[in-house]
């Protein structure tokens, strides 16, 4: 049976070797998945004013404000036009977001495999990026969006069922960033299998990191970002441990 000591510990040893470029990996990702728009959100699209739209998984804001703006100045005369402004403006920028949300989705993948291989030794920042290839990045974005629906109607149906569902569904980036060749359903099965059994444990994990959380809260978000590369690599030592795979810090 696993422990947070020993994962943490794992993770601290690996960081003690590559911390920087664990660093960039994370942060490239969160500047990617969040900064434009500014993880683990659950909404597909949400409307807020001024024609912005949120799109879940990294929460990625697009304002369609300018759009709109430039539309209603060139057609203000024209009330008919008006109207397809706003629909032009509101399409684009759901086309937009939705894009950004297909690129989380194969970042979130290289950022899984950047971790893993790490641990074997193979410390290459540009693992963050294989996925974006025509190989492998549309059995990502099926896995990956399939896991994301998913957790989207269990959270509709009700908050907790959502959260059971998306420890369920954890580990489905790590599966993908080993082998892009399983089928969606293969993906989302075996992480089912994986995390049975240990979805109290790895809330409480997730639990242990509170004061880290807190003091990015302090920090308005500063920290965070140099306490991140711990928490990945903690997660992705878990990952391994509940995979079979055990590798020493290379």
């Amino acid at each position: 049976m696993w422990t947070r000591s020993e994962l943490k510990d794992y993770a601290k040893d690996f960081l003690k070797q590559h911390y920087w470029k664990a660093f960039l990996v994370v942060l490239i990702t969160t500047l990617l998945m969040n900064g434009l728009g500014n993880d683990n959100s659950n909404v597909v699209v949400e409307y807020r004013q001024n024609y912005e739209y949120v799109f879940g998984q990294g929460n990625v804001s697009i304002s369609a404000a300018p759009i709109f703006q430039f539309f209603q100045s060139t057609f203000r005369s024209i009330r008919p036009l008006g109207f397809l402004a706003i629909g032009t403006a509101s399409f684009i920028s759901i086309v937009i977001g939705i894009a950004m949300l297909f690129l989380g989705f194969i970042i979130e993948v290289g950022k899984s495999k950047f971790f893993l291989d790490a641990f074997k030794g193979d410390v290459d920042i540009s693992k963050l990026f294989f996925g974006l290839n025509s190989k492998d990045y549309m059995p990502i974005i099926k896995a990956q969006g399939l896991s994301f629906i998913y957790i989207l109607l269990w959270t509709f149906v009700f908050i907790i069922p959502g959260i059971v569902k998306a420890y369920q569904y954890r580990y489905v980036p790590y599966l993908l960033a080993e082998n892009t060749s399983l089928t969606p359903k293969e993906a989302l099965s075996k992480s089912k299998q994986m995390t049975m059994g240990h979805k109290g444990n790895i809330f409480i994990l997730d639990f242990s990191f509170i004061l880290w959380n807190l003091l990015g809260l302090i920090t308005f978000g500063l920290s965070s970002y140099f306490v991140a590369p711990y928490i990945e690599a903690t997660n992705a030592r878990l990952y391994n441990v509940l995979k079979g795979n055990e590798f020493n810090i290379l």
